[in-house]
C-alpha cells in the first residue's frame, strides 16, 4: 500500500527568510517526527517528504508513505512543531494544512472490478489495472484529515476487496445455502395458504399499512400458545431471564453499531415534532377544511429522524453494555426479550403472515466467553430441534450469507 500527496501548509504571512530552518525541520523530521509509533524494521513504510518548496505563505510539500504513518497523518504531525519554529523565531502562525491531490495505491491480486468504489465520499476516480488498485481523493481540508476520512476509505476500499471473496466461505470454509442439518419427512395435512385460510376464518385481516395485519383472538391465543411452549422448551432449560428492551433506538446507537451500514434502506426512521405551534395550527386547519393530510405542513413540523424503529431487537443489549467492564466470573449474562414489535420494510417483498413489515419474536442475547459462547449457541440450536420435531415440523439447517 502506498500513499502519494502534495499538500500545502499556509502560513499566516510570508516569511522568506525562514527557508533554511524550514529545511532544517523537515530533515529532523524525516529522523524522528515522522519515524514515532514505527516498528524496527519497517521505517520505509513511514512519511517521507519527497520535496517541498516555500512559495509567498504558502509550504508547498510532497509526501509519500506506506501503512505506517499515512502520508495524511505525517502532514498533520507537521502543522504544531513548525508553527512551535516559526512563531518564537519570526512571530508567523501556521493557519492549517490542507491536501490538493492524494493517490493510494493497493494491491488487489485477481480483482478485476470493485462495484461502488467510485461512489464513495471524497473519492475523485478509482481504478484497477495490473493487480492494483488507485484510488485519487477529492481535496481534503484540515477537517477531512482530522475526522480519518482517508482512513475510513481505505478500510472501506479493503472489505470491498475482500468481500470479493465470500465472506461466509472465507471465514467459516461453508458454503452458503449448504444444508447441514434436516428433520425426517413428515406428513401434512393442509395444502393450503395459510393467510388465505386464516383470513376465511376471520383469524386475521389485513391492516391498511403495508405488511401489517390486524391479529383476532383465536391466532392471537395460537401466538401465545407457542411463545410459551418456546419459553419452556428453549428459554427457560438455558437460563435466561427476561427483560424489556426499548424498540425507539437512537440513530447514534444504531450508527455506533455499525447497522446503518448494513441495509440502511431496510429501517423505518422516526422523526419528532418540532416545538412549532404555528405550523400545527395551520396544520389543523387545513386538515380541517381539505379532509386530507397537508404533508408539506407536516413535513415542515417534524425535526430530522432522530430514531430508527428496533429493526433487530437485540441493539438495546449492546447499548446496556457500553463502557462497562465485565468480570469473567460474572457470566455469562443471558437476557431474552418477548415485548415487541419488531420492524423491517420490506418494500414489495411483504408477502401474507409469511413475511411482514411487524412482527413479533423472542429474542436471545447473551455475553459469555468465546467458549460458552458457542456452547449456548449450539445448545439453543439442538433444544430447537427438539422443538421443531416435539411439534412435528419439517426443518432443515441452511448455512447463512452473513457469519
Amino acid at each position: 500500500m502506498k500513499f502519494k500527496l502534495k499538500g500545502i501548509i499556509k502560513l499566516s504571512k510570508e516569511v522568506p527568510e525562514a527557508e533554511k530552518d524550514i529545511e532544517e525541520f523537515l530533515k529532523e523530521a524525516e529522523k524522528d517526527l515522522l519515524r514515532r509509533g514505527v516498528p524496527e524494521g519497517q521505517e520505509d513504510e513511514a512519511s517521507h517528504v519527497k520535496s517541498w518548496e516555500l512559495s509567498g505563505d504558502t509550504l508547498k510539500i510532497e509526501m509519500e508513505s506506506g501503512r505506517r504513518v499515512r502520508a495524511h497523518d505525517g502532514l498533520l504531525r507537521l502543522r504544531k512543531p513548525l508553527g512551535q519554529l516559526l512563531g518564537p523565531r519570526y512571530r508567523v502562525g501556521v493557519r492549517g494544512v490542507k491536501v490538493e491531490d492524494y493517490t493510494l495505491e493497493m494491491d488487489a491480486p485477481g480483482v478485476s472490478e470493485i462495484p461502488g468504489l467510485r461512489e464513495l465520499p471524497f473519492v475523485e476516480d478509482a481504478d484497477i489495472s495490473e493487480n492494483t488498485i488507485r484510488v485519487r481523493f477529492q481535496p481534503l481540508d484540515e477537517s477531512d484529515l482530522r475526522k480519518h476520512v482517508v482512513d475510513r476509505v481505505v478500510k472501506h476500499a479493503l472489505g470491498l476487496v475482500e468481500s470479493s471473496q465470500d465472506l461466509t466461505t472465507r471465514v467459516t470454509r461453508a458454503t452458503p445455502g449448504e444444508i447441514v442439518a434436516r428433520s425426517e419427512k413428515r406428513e401434512f395435512f393442509f395444502d393450503g395458504d395459510p393467510t388465505e385460510e386464516a383470513m376465511r376464518l376471520g383469524w386475521v385481516k389485513k391492516f391498511p399499512g403495508r405488511g401489517q395485519w390486524f391479529y383476532g383472538p383465536q391466532i392471537t391465543a395460537l401466538h401465545r400458545a407457542l411463545e410459551e411452549f418456546l419459553i419452556e422448551r428453549i428459554v427457560k432449560p438455558l437460563g435466561f431471564v427476561e427483560c424489556l428492551f426499548p424498540k425507539l433506538i437512537p440513530l447514534d446507537v444504531m450508527n455506533r453499531m455499525r447497522y446503518l451500514e448494513g441495509l440502511p434502506e431496510g429501517m423505518y426512521y422516526c422523526s419528532a415534532p418540532s416545538r412549532d405551534p404555528e405550523t400545527f395550527e395551520e396544520f389543523k386547519n387545513q386538515l380541517i377544511i381539505n379532509r386530507e393530510v397537508p404533508m408539506d405542513l407536516l413535513k415542515r413540523g417534524l425535526k430530522d429522524p432522530g430514531y430508527v424503529i428496533a429493526p433487530a431487537q437485540c441493539e438495546p443489549f449492546y447499548q446496556f453494555l457500553s463502557h462497562e467492564v465485565v468480570n469473567l466470573d460474572d457470566l455469562p449474562i443471558k437476557f431474552f426479550d418477548r415485548s415487541g414489535w419488531t420492524y423491517r420494510w420490506e418494500a414489495g417483498g411483504a408477502k401474507g403472515l409469511d413475511r411482514v413489515h411487524e412482527f413479533q419474536r423472542i429474542e436471545l442475547v447473551w455475553l459469555a466467553s468465546p467458549r460458552d459462547t458457542e456452547e449456548i449457541r449450539d445448545r439453543t440450536v439442538e433444544l430447537s430441534y427438539d422443538a421443531a420435531d416435539e411439534l412435528e415440523l419439517e426443518w432443515y439447517t441452511e448455512v447463512g450469507d452473513d457469519p
